[in-house]
């Protein structure tokens, strides 16, 4: 039976002091201006990992749901994920299953009606294959620069398999709203320099370069009045 080690930390949401460094990844576009969930196949096998950003431009009025994800190819009934959603008060929340039921942490912060955020998953397969496991990863994820989730070495059964928009993942908690638009992009392997990065506010900061947004708030602007703002910082290590 697999042992499982759960670290919640809450503490401040500190970010690097200091100009960031575009990463310069080759961005791929998946869909633009999308209103529909969608989802892309792509196994992320040992040494392998890929980053992957929903844009998404929200309406007069919030929707509800899921928006970024990572999944695994079980069909609607079940299956593990990880990724973010919007609740119904308008904040965004960090989901994770791992096959052994699902959780959920609030992360304190607000979507913007009207505005543009930008959602990223950052993922890298530390073991498994397609035949064999376990299957384990390390996967950051951030909201407009700020890293809100860590999870180091989780082990997902059965292996992660598809990128998601717009939903958790095969059709789980498809996003409800309405005015809205979405563009999705991912870089992966097949780029240079390495895709997987713990660096969220750079990450942040090349994909506005790369679509031609202005990152607000500016991460490295935003880590001089963070210091003294609560925030969450949601770490989980499964062995």
């Amino acid at each position: 039976m697999t042992d499982i080690r759960t670290l919640l930390t809450l503490g401040l949401m500190a970010l690097t002091l200091g100009a960031a460094q575009a990463a310069s990844y080759t961005w791929n576009e998946r869909e633009t201006d999308t209103t529909e969930a969608g989802r892309w196949q792509w196994r992320p096998f040992k040494g392998e990992s890929i980053n992957l950003a929903v844009i998404i431009d929200h309406g007069a009025t919030l929707g509800q749901g899921g928006l970024i994800g990572y999944a695994s190819q079980k069909p609607t009934s079940g299956g593990s994920y990880v990724g973010i959603r919007l609740n119904a008060a308008g904040a965004y929340e960090v989901v994770l299953d791992t096959g052994t039921g699902a959780t959920t942490a609030a992360t304190d912060i607000a979507a913007r009606a009207g505005k543009t955020d930008v959602l990223t998953l950052s993922l890298r397969s530390t073991s498994g294959s397609s035949s064999s496991g376990p299957h384990i990863y390390d996967i950051v994820l951030g909201i407009n620069g700020v890293t809100v989730a860590t999870f180091e070495q989780a082990t997902f059964d059965p292996l992660l398999y598809d990128t998601a928009w717009l939903q958790l993942g095969n059709g789980l908690d498809a996003y409800a709203g309405t005015g809205f638009t979405a563009d999705v992009l991912y870089a992966n392997d097949d780029n240079q320099p390495p895709v997987y990065t713990t660096d969220t506010g750079a990450l942040y900061e090349d994909i506005c370069d790369e679509v031609g947004i202005e990152p607000v708030p500016e991460p490295t602007a935003l880590a001089l009045i963070a210091l003294g703002a609560a925030g969450l910082a949601l770490r989980r290590r499964v062995a």
